[in-house]
């Protein structure tokens, strides 16, 4: 596969590496330090960013919650690889 993988621990730093570095695509966890994903997503929202976006999430959402979520997908985990794979196909090629 030939991606490259930049990992940050929290949101902040997700914000300030976008600003370095673009990505093509972002995986966004729901529960994260700092700053939890749907906060994270809010924050790209703002930036009038449209990267794709996947957001997982180990924890069932209602159906306000997805609503909420400002993502391309979302996916449960834990994930298949190839369908997380075959997901990110789909949305960068």
């Amino acid at each position: 596969y030939n991606y490259t993988v930049l990992a940050c621990s929290t949101g902040s730093e997700a914000l300030a590496t976008m600003k370095v570095r673009l990505p093509d695509l972002l995986i966004i966890d729901k529960n994260m330090p700092e700053m939890n994903g749907t906060e994270l997503l809010n924050e790209i929202s703002a930036l009038n960013n449209t990267l794709p976006i996947i957001f997982a999430s180990g924890s069932p959402l209602d159906s306000i919650e997805r609503e909420s979520i400002n993502a391309n997908r979302i996916i449960q985990k834990p994930y298949n690889f190839e369908e997380l794979l075959s997901l990110i196909c789909e949305l960068i090629g």
